[in-house]
């Protein structure tokens, strides 16, 4: 007599569209909250590009200082204008001319002589960074 008919129900319809957006908003709150996946890889790549100015420096100003101590006790070859400090602001010249220096990581002359600033410019956090004269030495907060 009657036909039996399969279906879903509207009740099974609802509470299937209830739970799937309870899970796209539990999605997009990991996604986009202060502690979700795309502010942690900002900060990631932020602290990424300070790291990789900071080796690029150091890497750069200890490259010039073996130069000056090679022109200076190994060659003999180093004049009155050879300094350690010299060797150092050579370093971080050379740095910041690097095909690897990231772009919003800038260097300017600090206020002391031998002292560097290094400002990562997006969030405006400001990293100072000394370059010893006596030494050569790059030392880092």
């Amino acid at each position: 007599m009657f036909k039996k008919e399969s279906g879903i129900t509207l009740i099974a319809l609802v509470i299937t569209i209830i739970v799937l957006l309870i899970l796209a908003g539990v999605t997009i709150a990991m996604l986009t909250g202060e502690n979700g996946l795309l502010s942690r890889a900002t900060s990631t790549k932020e602290a990424s590009d300070i790291g990789t100015a900071k080796e690029l420096i150091s890497l750069h100003v200890n490259n010039k200082m073996s130069e000056y101590y090679e022109k200076k006790y190994v060659l003999e070859t180093a004049t009155a204008t050879d300094t350690l400090e010299k060797a150092a602001t050579d370093g971080i010249t050379a740095a910041q001319a690097d095909n690897s220096w990231p772009a919003n990581v800038t260097i300017a002359s600090g206020s002391n002589a031998g002292e560097y600033d290094m400002t990562y410019t997006p969030n405006g956090n400001k990293i100072t960074f000394t370059v010893n004269s006596s030494t050569g030495a790059v030392a880092f907060p």
